[in-house]
């Protein structure tokens, strides 16, 4: 595969653990999905995969050869949205519940991702506003990893 699906299935992984039965006060990572704009059920977790942001680019040059490596310096962009039940007068803490859950899910683990990463930044978090009956939250995580890749041989 390449090693942004590599470091993507690794944090899908790691959000797959939030239970409350290990520890975390939601369930949910009972649902997760990568890119998914719907789900067939709450709770749910959503890895989006925004456009790259390239930091520096280094080549030799030539780009045909065995051994030319075009490398790239690269922020892979992670947006983690988050979809539970909650009841309306407890919005904000059922979202801030969420975004505990994912922060510790994420960065209580190895930030190098195995070695496929160089760092892994934490850009914010968003909890959506609620409308009148709404029984639902909504709460964004964005983080980015840090890459180098060889655009050869992604």
């Amino acid at each position: 595969m390449s090693k942004a699906n590599d470091i993507a299935q690794r944090i899908t992984e790691r959000l797959s653990s939030i239970r409350s039965a290990d520890g975390y006060q939601t369930d949910a990572g009972l649902n997760v999905f990568r890119g998914r704009k719907a789900v067939p059920e709450l709770p749910a977790l959503i890895l989006f995969e925004p456009e790259d942001l390239v930091e520096g680019q280094a080549a030799d040059g030539s780009g045909s050869h065995a051994g030319s490596a075009v490398n790239a310096q690269i922020l892979l962009p992670f947006d983690i949205q988050a979809l539970a039940e909650c009841d309306p007068a407890q919005h904000m803490t059922t979202g801030h519940a969420l975004v505990a859950d994912i922060k510790r899910a994420l960065f209580g683990g190895d930030m190098r991702w195995g070695g496929l990463a160089t760092h892994t930044r934490y850009i914010g978090r968003s909890i959506e506003p609620r409308t009148d009956g709404d029984t639902t939250v909504s709460v964004l995580v964005q983080i980015r990893v840090g890459v180098v890749e060889d655009l050869a041989r992604p």
